[in-house]
This record gives structure tokens, sequence and C-alpha cells, in this order.
């Protein structure tokens, strides 16, 4: 255990999350087709949006049941329309998936290369179940064994590559520019946990 591993694990996540989401920026987010389902999806958020507070703001106004049917069939609409959207966008998003998978691949053989048997780091804490399964997975039962009652605060690689992570691929995807509302709420969370405050939920 040293400070040494921890900061090249670190610096590992950090590499990979800037790789994959810079590729991402260049095989995606520029794409025509991308950009396009993005304009869309914005656009039909906004309609169901405005749908919505027409109707609230009709039923409190005592609107006839003619009305609201109509107001209620714009509004459904514009839900298909968002959900249209949300599907060519999600396929457009299916190289930036593939991506990340062939990224988080490589990282863990080099991950597995540099620091298999070695604990990284002590916790201050005893892991819960799957995050020692995650701490312990590069660890043999050999090493576990020699740990002793320490077995349950002892990280392995893989467990502060993923911690890491969390935090930087964020920061990554906003240094970039692609970050996400989704990504943007777990952002907020993990802010949000850290500082005993409540966060922010996007939408």
């Amino acid at each position: 255990m040293s400070a040494l591993n921890i900061l090249l694990v670190v610096g590992v996540a950090t590499v990979g999350a800037f790789l994959s989401e810079s590729l991402s920026s260049a095989f995606i987010n520029r794409r025509a087709s991308y950009k396009e389902a993005t304009a869309l999806l914005t656009a039909a958020r906004a309609d169901v949006a405005r749908e919505t507070a027409h109707i609230a703001q009709q039923e409190a106004a005592g609107a006839a049941a003619t009305t609201l049917r109509r107001s209620r069939e714009r509004l459904e609409r514009a839900e298909k329309s968002r959900s249209d959207a949300q599907a060519k966008q999600a396929k457009a998003r299916l190289p930036g998936f593939l991506i990340s998978i062939v990224t988080l691949f490589l990282t863990y053989r080099v991950l597995s290369f540099m620091f298999n048997d070695t604990v990284v780091a002590e916790l201050p804490f005893a892991a819960p179940g799957p995050m020692r399964a995650l701490g312990h997975r590069m660890l043999s039962d050999a090493v576990k064994e020699s740990l002793g009652e320490k077995v349950d605060y002892a990280a392995g690689a893989q467990l502060i590559y993923a911690m890491s992570a969390m935090v930087i691929r964020p920061l990554a995807q906003r240094a970039l520019g692609t970050l996400t509302p989704r990504s943007m709420s777990a952002e907020n969370t993990l802010a949000g946990l850290l500082s005993g405050g409540a966060p922010t939920t996007y939408k």
C-alpha cells in the first residue's frame, strides 16, 4: 500500500475518462444525426412541458370537456414525438457506448497488469458486500488470508478505479462540453452525499 499506487490508479481513471469522452465527442456529438436527434428531443420536451402547463391552466379555469380532450391529444402527440426523438438519440449514441466498453476493457487489462495481487489502499471502514467484492477482485486467496482481520478494509485497484471514475468522468464531460442531464444528476448526487446536502435532480 502506498500513495503512489493510489495516484497511479487515479491517473489511469483520469486518462480513461478523458480518452473515452474525447472519442465520444469526436465520433458522436459532432455527427449530424446526433445533433438532429438532440434538437428534436429538446423541442419535443418543450412541447410536452408547454402542453402540460396548458392543460393544467384549462382544468383550473373549468374548460369544456372537448377543449380538454383536444389538449390531451396534442400532449399525447408531443409525448410520442419525445419518445421517438429519445430513440433516435440513443441509436446515435450507440458508438459511444461501444467506445466506453472498449475503454473499460482496456483499462481493466492495464490495472490487472499493474496491480494484480496488490492491495492499493486500506479503507477507513469495513467495505460492505458489493464494494468488498469489487475491492478484492484482483487479490488472490493467499493475499487475502495474509491480511487477516484487515481483509475487510483492503481495497484493490478496481475499487479505487471505480470510485475515482465516479468523480472524474463527470468532470471530464464538463471540461469537454459533453455533460448530459443524467451525468449532471449523478455528479450532483455524489456531491450532495459527500457534503451532506440535498442533491438537485435533473430531468
